[in-house]
């Protein structure tokens, strides 16, 4: 391979094969694969091309669909041999579809000019960070039940991942973010659909906790949605039905107990808790196994170790609040404000971890001048030159690498660590609950850290030179740590909407001369130029 350019429709690549050199152009067009093949030089070229008569596809690597399979006719173009200098093209068509398309076509550049306000700015990397940011919304509108008869969760839904990789399916951690980058599209698409999910709890579209009504509340203001099985919804989760036991809507907040499959390790001080070996918690490592609040040997052996994270009860007080009951701010802040920073209670207080998760309360409230002050050194405690440390350095399971130091076994590869390396969902958090606080207050320190976050992580999607965003990558280097690309679990555009075009309040970032045309406001089409 000679050379190679990406594109959001499509790539283009130049070979070397001795006496003929080709020029290959494929792209994905509806359900066919195309690609043109240009041949220079003089030769005779022959083109072989391997397919089975029929493609069985899973749903996902781990969902609760994963016994759902289909199986997809292929359909190919015949391949003839041809000389040099000449052209072949191929066509793969799946499920049915006529093998034919265009590579002249520009699908993603007629959805972009479509859905998305148009950016003109003279920052050509910002430019370009917003045009794949929209891929990412663009890749991950995905419909299942096109290709799964019977998928019992029908219609356009947000996912989190690319089809046919890691974790490729609606879930709930992400969604709140899905519906905040949604709201800036002209005609959102996905939203009605993937709330219904949500309204079921279809594919357990519920765990992890996350609270999607705030967003879809917010959305509902600026585009025509209705609310009222959401909101019932949202009542009857937190009144149990749904990820862990909940409470009737009084001043308390619910407990999550430690395990891989509650989801407890999104909160890296958990690695603080005594007796739990992240290793044993992995489910396609081992059997999950809920981790004890004590060693083998000790009186409470036999005792489940908890954990009242501040991110679960942020969602909890949101929902409530959302759906007309009691304000838990104060019980919030009797639970979790230890020395003016938000930190989460394991079975035993911990007080030497500090997780980006003390930023969430903040997206709710200002609180006072030495919890925002706090909130400043807890930014800066994360801070790394990429972006931010999903928690601060002297979290006793930090490291920059991804893998688990920690335990009496030797340190093993852990891929998807939330302790220490940066983590585009706890960078969108953050930079959530920064800017809303520094939009309200306007506080010079809040402010400067918004921009400089803000900045370091807009330069992080172009660390390896094309457009990508990684789940986690290192936090001094930049480099992604699985090459799993277009991960949709953070909210880029609304950052850039909100705190640096300043659409709708004051802008936190100064990235020069910008105008973006046709933003959706409150039902309207509005131009904005800074």
């Amino acid at each position: 391979m000679l050379a190679h350019a990406w594109t959001a429709d499509g790539t283009t690549t130049l070979y070397d094969l001795g006496s003929v050199r080709a020029t290959e152009r494929k792209g994905v067009r509806g359900s066919v694969l195309c690609a043109d093949w240009r041949f220079y030089g003089a030769g005779r070229v022959t083109a072989r091309v391997v397919a089975p008569e029929r493609l069985r596809a899973k749903v996902t690597t781990i969902s609760v669909y994963s016994e759902l399979s289909a199986h997809l006719p292929v359909r190919l173009t015949p391949l003839t041999p041809v000389d040099a200098p000449g052209e072949l093209r191929l066509r793969c068509a799946l499920g049915g579809a006529e093998p034919e398309g265009s590579l002249d076509e520009r699908p993603f550049a007629d959805w972009l000019a479509t859905h998305a306000p148009r950016l003109t700015c003279e920052d050509e990397d910002l430019a370009r960070v917003y045009e794949y940011r929209w891929f990412v919304v663009y890749r991950n509108l995905r419909r299942p039940s096109r290709w799964f008869p019977g998928h019992p969760m029908p219609g356009e839904l947000f996912f989190e991942g690319p089809v046919s990789n890691w974790f490729t399916a609606p879930i709930g951690l992400s969604f709140p973010l899905h519906l905040r980058e949604a709201r800036w599209m002209r005609a959102p698409r996905g939203v009605e659909d993937t709330l219904r999910a949500w309204v079921e709890n279809k594919g357990a579209l519920r765990s992890y906790a996350a609270d999607p009504v705030s967003p879809a509340i917010e959305l509902a203001r600026h585009h025509a949605l209705d609310l009222r099985d959401v909101l019932d919804a949202a009542r009857a989760f937190l009144r149990g039905r749904g990820r862990s036991p909940r409470l009737p809507l009084e001043r308390r907040f619910p407990l999550t107990v430690g395990s891989w499959v509650t989801g407890t390790e999104y909160a890296p001080d958990f690695f603080a808790e005594a007796g739990w070996d992240q290793r044993r918690s992995e489910m396609w490592i081992a059997p999950p196994v809920l981790p004890r609040a004590g060693e083998p040997d000790s009186p409470d052996v036999g005792t489940l170790t908890t954990l009242r994270r501040v991110d679960t009860d942020v969602w909890h007080w949101a929902m409530t609040r959302a759906v007309g009951g009691p304000d838990l701010r104060e019980a919030f802040t009797d639970l979790h404000l230890h020395d003016g920073f938000f930190r989460s209670v394991g079975s035993r207080p911990i007080a030497e971890v500090l997780n980006f998760e003390a930023a969430l309360p903040f997206l709710l409230h200002d609180f006072g001048a030495r919890e925002r002050e706090a909130l400043a050194q807890a930014v800066d405690a994360w801070t790394a030159p990429r972006g931010l440390l999903s928690t601060a350095p002297d979290c006793p399971a930090f490291s920059t690498e991804n893998r688990w130091e920690a335990g009496p076994a030797a340190p093993y590869d852990y891929p998807c660590c939330w302790n220490g390396p940066c983590w585009n969902y706890a960078i969108s958090w953050v930079l959530h609950a920064l800017g809303a606080v520094a939009s309200r207050t306007g506080e010079a320190p809040l402010r400067e850290r918004f921009a400089r976050t803000w900045r370091a992580w807009t330069d992080s999607h172009l660390a390896l030179g094309s457009p990508m965003v990684a789940e986690h990558y290192h936090p001094f280097t930049g480099r992604p740590y699985r090459l799993i690309p277009d991960y949709f679990h953070s909210a880029w555009l609304d950052t850039f909407f909100r705190h640096v075009a300043g659409v709708d309040g004051p802008a936190l970032v100064d990235a020069g001369p910008l105008r973006v045309e046709g933003v959706p406001l409150r039902g309207a089409l509005v131009d904005v130029e800074r």
